[in-house]
């Protein structure tokens, strides 16, 4: 969803579910075209509709299906994004047409891949979630609403909450922003390869690929891209607002069916163990705050949550007298905010692309190429 931002001081909006009309979205976002306000009213409908889109249901019974189905909000509106996006591709193929896929690919692609709406879903999302990491790591009695915000009233939320000075926020939502529009392409050109594919296998029909392109939110590229999205923008959030100590506790926050082995990796990296209560019986997981070893530890190569795909792990703060008590030895100063880390300076995007796939993928995201490398 895209409620309108609330905090807890501000009882009169609790009500106010409803989407921005099309006027409003075009003032607040000037850098989106009108297909974002299309969207937006196509993810409303969404929003009211069953999962067999026969009846219209109430807001709780579609927050229950989706817990049901284990899908986010993050998760539908970039589903939703690009079905709205992918349209033209699936009505050629429901029709049997399949050239989009197989001949004069270029122009298509181009077009495809200039698309701004699954970019801003993606933005709205992280934006939110930076947002909450950081209003909660920060100690603000500052709530946002749940489901997605738009990035500008999000932000202005955020700004009212004194937690992250302005240059660290402008700094994160054009680092968002950049990363938003490169997921974006990248997810998009995946989808398409993806179709192309089947159609090369010969074991499913044109009709049968289409339907593949409705119900994103099932697909695990769209999961994957739309949860690790708002998950590193949520932990970045709560990095740069977290209180600074000399030590810091790695923990499950999150209960998972099957864990990983992190006392191993933490073994292995030269971490030690301190005392009790654990989650895990090695004892608890404690390292100093600065160091390269979290980054060591994460599968992304930060030091901020999440540090695997659906790891269920976070960070937190070991106060100076909780250090001395478990003897880690002199409490060191540390400064009072993050040092100076780019959201996107670990960021990789890696694929198997069709050479013009990957061609138009790449031409599309030029700038960010020539400071970040893709492979592809």
């Amino acid at each position: 969803m895209l409620p309108a931002t609330n905090t807890e001081s501000d009882e009169s909006d609790e009500a106010d579910m409803s989407l921005l009309s099309k006027e409003e979205l075009a003032e607040i976002n000037s850098q989106a075209d009108e297909t974002v306000s299309e969207w937006a009213d196509e993810l409303k409908r969404e929003m009211k509709n069953s999962p067999d889109d026969t009846a219209a249901v109430t807001a709780s019974e579609v927050e229950d299906s989706k817990k049901n189905a284990g899908i986010s909000d993050e998760t539908l509106a970039v589903a939703v994004a690009l079905e709205f996006e992918l349209a033209a591709l699936h009505d050629q193929l429901a029709a049997g047409d399949t050239s989009a896929l197989t001949e004069n690919t270029s122009d298509f692609l181009t077009t495809i891949l200039a698309g701004t709406v699954t970019a801003y879903a993606l933005r709205s999302a992280m934006t939110a979630a930076f947002a909450r990491g950081a209003l909660d790591a920060g100690g603000s009695h500052i709530r946002l609403m749940p489901g997605l915000m738009h990035p500008e009233r999000t932000l202005t939320v955020l700004k009212h909450s004194g937690v992250l000075s302005g240059a660290t926020m402008a700094t994160a939502a054009a680092d968002i922003a950049r990363r938003a529009d490169v997921t974006a392409k990248v997810l998009k050109a995946q989808l398409i390869q993806d179709q192309r594919d089947l159609l090369n296998e010969g074991k499913e029909t044109p009709q049968e690929i289409a339907a593949q392109l409705t119900r994103l939110e099932s697909n695990f590229h769209v999961q994957k891209h739309a949860d690790i999205s708002s998950e590193q923008a949520n932990g970045f959030g709560e990095y740069q607002a977290r209180p600074r100590t000399s030590y810091t506790e790695f923990y499950r926050e999150e209960n998972r069916i099957e864990w990983r082995d992190w006392p191993t990796k933490w073994r292995e990296l030269g971490g030690t163990f301190h005392g009790a209560p654990s989650d895990y019986p090695e004892g608890r997981m404690i390292h100093e705050t600065d160091s390269r070893f979290w980054e060591e530890l994460s599968a992304f190569g930060t030091p901020w949550a999440p540090f695997d795909y659906n790891s269920g792990m976070n960070i937190k703060p070991v106060d100076a007298e909780e250090a001395e008590r478990l003897g880690l030895g002199k409490v060191r100063p540390v400064g009072p905010r993050a040092p100076k880390l780019e959201f996107n300076a670990k960021i990789e995007f890696s694929a198997d692309y069709d050479d013009d796939v990957k061609s138009a993928l790449l031409d599309s995201m030029q700038d960010w190429v020539d400071k970040k490398p893709v492979a592809v």
